[in-house]
C-alpha cells in the first residue's frame, strides 16, 4: 500500500501521513522494496518524487491488489 500512497502522493512525507506512519519508515520500506525488486521505483527529486518507467508497473499491481513481491517469486519459478 505504500508504494501506492506515493504514487498518489508523489511525496513521501505526505504518503506517510496518510499512512499514519512515519516518513523514515516509508523511505526504508521502498528502499528495501527496489533493492528486492533490483529496480528503482521512484526517481527522487528535492520536492518529491515521480515514478520511474520501472515503478510504473508494480504500482499496476498493487492498485490490482497483488504483491509486487509475490508476484515477481512467482513469475522466476522454475518450469
Amino acid at each position: 500500500m505504500q508504494v501506492l500512497a506515493i504514487a498518489e502522493c508523489l511525496n513521501f512525507r505526505h504518503a506517510a501521513n496518510r499512512l499514519g506512519i512515519s516518513q523514515s519508515s516509508v523511505s526504508t520500506r521502498i528502499k528495501t522494496l527496489e533493492e528486492d525488486l533490483g529496480i528503482l521505483l521512484f526517481e527522487r527529486r528535492h520536492r518529491g518524487v515521480r515514478l520511474t518507467d520501472g515503478g510504473r508497473g508494480p504500482e499496476r499491481l498493487v492498485i490490482a491488489g497483488f504483491s509486487p513481491c509475490r508476484s515477481c517469486s512467482v513469475r522466476s519459478r522454475p518450469e
